[in-house]
């Protein structure tokens, strides 16, 4: 238990920490942005103070708190400037007020698939006779809520990703 070192084959180097938490069931973090131990040793120290307080080593995580952790340690890291910024808008204009408020714990396919209808529906009002209205919109929410929740599923918040198998919308033919 304590800090963790991850190798990747570029040859970089990222620390995590491990502990048992609460109900003695073994956790993992990991995180890019911990690039010395010194970080995650700090991270890990965190954690043994909540335990000591008697509170749960991980508070729970809300859509927007995995957002910034997603944008901050992923996006802004390993994504093209443009792909930041639209995340972003989709985030702050689309998923926020829908679901923005929510545990991430639950979240599941049905809330995904009505946050899409209510979009569409949306879309459809603002364009009606359009039956293609809005479906690009769509889908780069889309993307954006599922890359969100990989990574989620990557840091061991949640245990399968809610919004795989959710079909993108056809677009209009060129």
């Amino acid at each position: 238990m304590g800090v963790i070192e991850r190798k990747y084959p570029s040859g970089k180097r990222s620390y995590g920490i491990q502990w048992f938490d609460e109900h003695g069931e073994r956790q993992r973090q990991f995180d890019r942005a911990w690039t010395t131990k010194r970080h995650a040793k700090a991270a890990y120290d965190e954690i043994l103070e909540r335990q000591r307080q008697g509170v749960a080593t991980r508070p729970d995580m809300s859509v927007a708190d995995l957002f910034r952790e997603w944008h901050d340690n992923h996006v802004k890291v390993n994504c093209s400037p443009a792909y930041v910024a639209d995340a972003s808008t989709q985030f702050r204009l689309r998923i926020e007020p829908m679901i923005g408020h929510r545990r991430i714990d639950t979240v599941n396919r049905q809330i995904v698939r009505q946050m899409v209808a209510q979009m569409k529906q949306v879309m459809a009002d603002k364009h009606p006779g359009n039956e293609y209205a809005g479906h690009r919109t769509i889908n780069k929410t889309l993307t954006v809520l599922k890359g969100m929740l990989t990574y989620a599923v990557s840091i061991d918040q949640i245990a399968l990703n809610p919004a795989h198998g959710i079909r993108e919308l056809a677009e209009e033919p060129q």
